[in-house]
């Protein structure tokens, strides 16, 4: 049976896969590595999947044609020592592999409270280094919602679609263009480092 009929799977012309789609399909455990191989790879999407956990494999930095990666609804995190995948999102977002990732954002949720939104950030927090979180709260400014945290938030990170570029907000930076995200919106997802 050819890939390109499997479930979720998109392939090209060669045979090569270039999508999986397995939003909502109930996986659990860890990423696999193995996704680092798939080189033609341009869209992943494993929205969906609670049961999913781990760190992003270092492994995928080689995907360098990704062009849609949702990870939103899993409990897939950045590495404690997120170097690689910092170099990486870095290099996506300046344009170093000349690909841009789209961070897919469902439609907005009802609101909960102020304190519930925080301490569901707090939660996906819990181990330091970095974790996708999708803001539950009403829109908030970045500096109020980290300044009761538990740990030290040092950078957050939006894909901004419609313009194709990052927004980031970093504590204390000053300057143009250094902290171009202000506040968080309902619904969106985040890339929130902390120590």
């Amino acid at each position: 049976m050819p890939l390109g009929s499997w479930h979720g799977v998109t392939t090209n012309g060669m045979g090569r896969v270039t999508g999986l789609a397995l939003g909502g399909n109930g996986l659990s455990g860890s990423v696999p590595t193995a996704l680092g191989q798939l080189t033609a790879l341009t869209s992943l999407e494993l929205d969906g999947n609670s049961g999913l956990t781990g760190s992003i494999p270092s492994a995928w930095t080689a995907l360098t044609a990704l062009t849609t990666l949702d990870l939103s609804g899993t409990g897939v995190c950045a590495p404690p020592d997120a170097a690689a995948i910092t170099a990486w999102l870095d290099a996506i977002r300046t344009g170093r592999y000349a690909v841009t990732v789209t961070l897919v954002h469902a439609a907005p949720t009802p609101e909960p409270s102020a304190e519930l939104a925080t301490a569901q950030l707090e939660a996906a927090l819990t181990t330091g280094g970095g974790a996708f979180v999708r803001w539950r709260g009403a829109e908030t400014p970045v500096a109020e919602t980290v300044r009761g945290l538990s740990r030290r938030v040092t950078a957050v990170y939006r894909w901004d679609a419609p313009a194709q570029a990052w927004r980031s907000w970093f504590p204390g930076a000053s300057g143009i263009g250094v902290n171009t995200l202000a506040t968080l919106q309902p619904g969106a997802i985040y890339f929130v480092f902390a120590e």
